[in-house]
């Protein structure tokens, strides 16, 4: 077992499994993720990777708000470049699960926005609790769903049913999101882990070899052109949307827990 203050990694039976310590996309959990990432993929004994968090409510939340007024508010320049750095190393985070050799389920329990929602999408197969819910929030912040969700969410649930989260924020049932695609299945919350274990061990016990070619056709689908290209539209639009006065406003009025007023500027 390998324990950090972000993350637990626990393996069995050509199993492992990520204990999410914590539900934010910091510099620490990033670097810790990265950390055992790697550690994952050179080890022939492990088969598949399976995500859960330590939080019964939220399965992942993703961007660290408090952390981002706190960096706004200091009207710096050089803080923008700092956050830029951030979003693409979250970014990254999702890229090192969906182009893993190793296929991963994440099993979603609680509310899983924004990153959250990001982080579920980017693994092969998403499992989650009746309770769950899902949501790119990002808009009425001021920020887009830079992570993946404008780039992967659109491929995982089709045009229509991507713009209709991605402008609106707005939240789904777990229920919703298994009839769109967005989730393989929804079970009972007291079977989540059971049922996401049972998948794994299944996955587990198929031939290795065929099971990593299979997903690194799927994952590979897309031109690398193709994923250049969305990287840089990312990273435009976000460096837009982190020039607005909108994006203070919005994470001022989160973290204040009222409406934002928005200007577009």
């Amino acid at each position: 077992m390998t324990t950090t203050a972000n993350i637990e990694v626990t393996k069995n039976d050509h199993i492992a499994w990520i204990l999410l310590k914590t539900q934010t996309l910091t510099p620490g959990f990033r670097e810790d993720f990265f950390d055992a990432m790697d550690d994952l993929e050179q080890d022939n004994d492990v088969r598949v990777i399976v995500l859960k968090s330590s939080n019964p409510k939220i399965f992942f939340a993703g961007a660290d708000l408090k952390g981002v007024y706190e960096n706004l508010a200091k009207n710096d320049p050089s803080v923008h470049v700092d956050i830029r750095s951030g979003m693409s190393d979250s970014y990254v985070v999702m890229e090192r699960l969906e182009y893993s050799t190793k296929p991963s389920i994440a099993a979603v329990d609680g509310a899983a926005m924004g990153g959250g929602c990001e982080l579920a999408i980017a693994c092969d197969i998403a499992i989650a609790s009746e309770t769950a819910a899902f949501g790119l929030p990002e808009v009425t912040l001021g920020l887009i769903a830079a992570a993946g969700g404008t780039s992967r969410l659109p491929k995982r649930i089709g045009k229509q049913k991507a713009m209709d989260m991605i402008l609106t924020g707005r939240h789904i049932s777990a229920q919703e999101a298994c009839q769109i695609g967005l989730i393989a299945r929804v079970v009972p919350k007291q079977s989540l882990m059971e049922e996401v274990e049972k998948t794994a061990r299944k996955i587990a016990a198929n031939a290795p070899l065929a099971v990593q070619a299979s997903k690194a056709v799927v994952a590979y689908e897309e031109s690398i052109l193709e994923r250049g290209l969305g990287r840089i539209s990312i990273d435009m639009s976000y460096a837009k949307c982190f020039k607005s006065k909108d994006l203070l406003e919005g994470v001022t009025a989160f973290l204040e827990k009222r409406k934002p007023d928005f200007k577009g500027n």
